[in-house]
């Protein structure tokens, strides 16, 4: 057939199922270095210097020009998005992880303090005691917790110890709010 071209059809450089393709060469971190390396006033040569240093890759000026015009005039939305896309690809793995931990390990050390006649709340705690000991080697547990009850309140000194419970557990006040209401 005389007059017929071969047409390929690419797709947009960013899809909804997944990362866009300047991610899937270059991690966020290479990227998110870039921009911030621009925004600094450096230029795109010594950026590729620095990002050869650091991460042993060497995008081209091109694609460096492409991130910053997508994601370097306005930082502060660019860097938002950039995380919220890394963020979407751990959840992934961490809900896959809570979901195998709680079949695996939570539910059976809930029996286990049951068949104890402990309280099946205290299983949680009990799992993380646990995972501490296996950690450090049973061997060096019991010592380790005898050190830290020594020096626990000098530990706390300048430190949000609540951060941490914030950060990964309900409020107390939801929680007590729940139990109340079953």
């Amino acid at each position: 057939m005389v007059g017929k071209k071969n047409i390929k059809t690419t797709s947009s450089p960013s899809s909804r199922k997944g990362r866009s393709i300047e991610q899937r060469r270059y991690p966020i971190p290479v990227i998110a270095f870039v921009v911030a390396e621009r925004t600094r006033g450096s230029t795109w040569k010594v950026i590729i210097e620095k990002v050869k240093e650091k991460f042993g890759t060497a995008p081209t000026e091109r694609q460096m020009r492409t991130w910053w015009n997508r994601y370097g005039t306005d930082v502060n939305r660019s860097m938002k998005e950039l995380v919220r896309n890394e963020l979407m690809e751990i959840a992934q793995g961490v809900m896959a992880n809570t979901v195998d931990a709680t079949l695996w390990v939570y539910y059976p050390m809930q029996k286990r303090c049951m068949e104890l006649g402990l309280p099946a709340d205290k299983a949680f705690l009990f799992t993380v005691l646990l995972s501490m000991e296996s950690l450090v080697q049973p061997e060096n547990f019991d010592s380790l917790i005898q050190e830290y009850k020594e020096i626990r309140d000098q530990l706390r000194e300048g430190v949000d110890t609540e951060a941490l419970t914030r950060a990964f557990y309900p409020p107390r006040k939801k929680a007590e709010e729940r139990s109340k209401q079953e």
